[in-house]
């Protein structure tokens, strides 16, 4: 008598899942602002300022939002790693995280690309202040419930998911506005749900191999 086959099941796939590193990490999804408004207001301060916002806020995904509109208004724009990039090319410098370089480095910085003539947007948690050369303030990324609720419906537009929006809009909350964080919780909710579904298969890891299995495996 033949043994019937084995009952295996296909790994499920993390791309699968809406709140995956994927679909949410910047530049994977929009930013919910007025680019425009942000560009021109760049114009008006000879091409410097900076955004402000908290951990998890957008800034990020607003900086990369920045490239192509910098582009059509002739500009050279290029993303900086402070702790890294030196001697950065082009000539509208988007800068990330500049708060973790200490203070008197972030001056010298900032008088380098000014007497350099360059154009620089940094990104800071808190806005900042210099009596001598003050950088504005072009964007305040703090993203509300109706931006989670804007972003969530785009994420499940084409994958379906047992997490709701009450859910989105309390994890946002409980986290204080953080949009990455609450991505990652609702990437667990939403894992934590479906396996909850799945028909009771044998998991593809728990596969007893077949007796020709186990020769392979020895030669």
């Amino acid at each position: 008598m033949n043994a019937s086959p084995a009952t295996t099941a296909t790994p499920p796939s993390r791309d699968a899942n809406p709140f995956a590193t994927c679909w949410t990490r910047p530049g994977a999804l929009p930013w919910r602002g007025d680019i425009d408004a942000v560009v021109e207001r760049l114009h008006r301060c000879e091409w410097r300022g900076q955004v402000v916002g908290p951990h998890g806020s957008g800034k990020s995904t607003l900086i990369l939002s920045l490239i192509e509109p910098l582009r059509e208004a002739g500009k050279r724009p290029v993303i900086v790693d402070v702790l890294t990039d030196d001697d950065p090319q082009g000539d509208t410098l988007l800068v990330e995280a500049f708060e973790r370089l200490p203070r008197r480095e972030q001056r010298r910085r900032l008088a380098q690309w000014r007497e350099s003539g360059l154009g620089y947007v940094v990104t800071t948690h808190r806005p900042l202040r210099s009596w001598l050369a003050p950088l504005p303030v072009v964007a305040d990324a703090a993203p509300d419930e109706s931006v989670v609720a804007a972003l969530y419906g785009q994420l499940i537009e084409r994958r379906s998911t047992p997490v709701t929006l009450g859910d989105a809009l309390a994890s946002f909350a409980s986290h204080d506005g953080d949009l990455r964080e609450t991505w990652f919780d609702l990437y667990s909710l939403h894992e934590s749900r479906r396996r909850r579904t799945l028909p009771p298969v044998v998991a593809y890891s728990e596969r007893k191999p077949a007796p020709q299995d186990r020769g392979a495996t020895l030669l």
